[in-house]
């Protein structure tokens, strides 16, 4: 049996399957309220077995479809690889399912006569399986994998794809966008955060490296209340008046842990 979720922010949602448990939080940042305009952030998830994968992405600002985008991309690339599996090259599997991602993003813009970067987003995701997972990103955001229940242990990190600039980053509609894909292996993961940038900044210290302070509080707390009160405490959480006035955009976080 498989478990599903996907959504546009802001929305909360959140599912347990035999072997992992998901909640997921999409909240629209202050800035967009500001201007009236929508949320921009979306997720997706699917768990059958032992396996889970998941995606968070964030339509970029500039781009008038942005959060369509990432809606479709973040389900497009998870469906992908469920559908068709991974053999022996979860890497490749993945490249496949984004360049599928991206075509999805294509055929969107011709459909409405408008351009691919109308759709640009970025790719934060994870293929989980065994007793360990991959992480895929493209662009901003954070990822980390850990292991153990309390105190966990980070046992890897993703920061996405270098950018020699500050504010510039990479997008599954640019035409270079394979070469800036990210791929990291851990061998162990029993729990994974995923999010976009518009939270990643509070998940770091000064060396870039996740904070206990920050990840152990909410790691604790999910493994105690998953389901519906883990989804309202991840809203709470990013609609802090700390995270809107410090961060002002879209922010959204992603947690998966395996039962047992």
């Amino acid at each position: 049996m498989s478990f599903r979720i996907a959504a546009l922010g802001p929305a909360n949602q959140s599912f347990a399957a035999n072997h992992w448990r998901v909640c997921a939080s999409a909240v629209r940042g202050a800035s967009h309220e500001k201007r009236e305009s929508a949320c921009q952030d979306a997720f997706c998830c699917w768990s059958e077995g032992l396996c889970c994968i998941a995606v968070v992405a964030d339509g970029a600002g500039s781009a008038s479809r942005g959060g369509e985008g990432a809606h479709l991309a973040a389900q497009t690339i998870v469906d992908r690889i469920a559908t068709d599996g991974f053999g022996t090259s979860v890497p490749n599997a993945i490249m496949t399912a984004m360049s599928e991602g991206r075509q999805a993003l294509a055929d969107a813009a011709a459909s409405h006569g408008e351009k691919l970067h109308d759709y640009s987003a970025t790719i934060v995701g994870a293929v989980l399986y065994g007793q360990g997972g991959v992480f895929f990103h493209l662009g901003d955001g954070l990822a980390i994998a850990f292991d153990g229940a309390s105190p966990a242990k980070v046992r890897a990190v993703s920061h996405g794809t270098p950018s020699e600039f500050a504010n510039i980053t990479s997008f599954l509609t640019d035409s270079n966008w394979r070469e800036n894909v990210v791929i990291s292996k851990a061998s162990v993961v029993s729990s994974i955060l995923l999010m976009t940038d518009g939270f990643s900044p509070f998940a770091v210290g000064p060396d870039a490296q996740p904070k206990p302070r920050f990840y152990e509080p909410i790691l604790n707390f999910l493994h105690a209340h998953p389901g519906q009160a883990g989804e309202e405490a991840l809203a709470e959480l990013l609609n802090q008046p700390t995270v809107r006035k410090t961060s002002g955009d879209d922010c959204t976080l992603l947690w998966a842990t395996r039962n047992g």
